[in-house]
């Protein structure tokens, strides 16, 4: 269970966001669910690499990859659970 505090981090985050952000974020989600993934359960460098390869596999895009992928990064490091973000505050360099 995400503990309030993290709750309210990743609502204020998203309010920010538009359609289309959201959109990449949420097939990313997406993704890990069908896949039985958990990309929050790894260091910064794991979460990165994978959403690279998720991107990889996204069709052509409009020239603002980079940027979503920043946030997408970014979201899931605000919203993770407090044992998790601890680890992957840990691994930073």
């Amino acid at each position: 269970m995400v503990c309030a505090t993290h709750k309210r981090a990743a609502r204020r985050f998203l309010q920010g966001l538009s359609s289309d952000e959201l959109r990449y974020i949420a097939e990313f989600m997406g993704s890990c669910l069908l896949e039985g993934e958990h990309p929050c359960l790894c260091s910064r460098t794991q979460l990165a690499e994978a959403i690279q390869r998720f991107d990889g596999t996204r069709p052509g895009g409009n020239g603002d990859r980079a940027h979503k992928m920043v946030l997408l990064f970014e979201y899931l490091c605000r919203s993770a659970p407090e044992p998790v973000a601890v680890a992957v505050r840990a691994a930073r360099r």
